[in-house]
């Protein structure tokens, strides 16, 4: 498919993860389309958390460029 459904399927997850309503990540600032993971320890949440993990390494591995808006300072640990 010439990562074309992967693809989708990536923009897909990442533009709905980062919805308020899911409780994962929230706004850093107003203004800004920036967002850092909820500081819950819920188990629930953190189990989320950690299947977002290991979609977003996914979408590395396979080398999809994915608009995941992060804070900065997730995006200086990951590089």
């Amino acid at each position: 498919d010439a990562g074309g459904l992967s693809k989708a399927l990536f923009r897909r997850f990442f533009a709905e993860v980062f919805k308020p309503a899911h409780g994962l990540f929230e706004q850093v600032g107003e203004g800004h389309n920036h967002y850092l993971p909820v500081t819950s320890k819920s188990p629930h949440v953190l189990s989320r958390l950690k299947a977002f993990g290991v979609v977003l390494l996914r979408a590395i591995l396979d080398e999809h460029v994915a608009q995941v808006p992060l804070g900065i300072v997730i995006r200086w640990y990951l590089s």
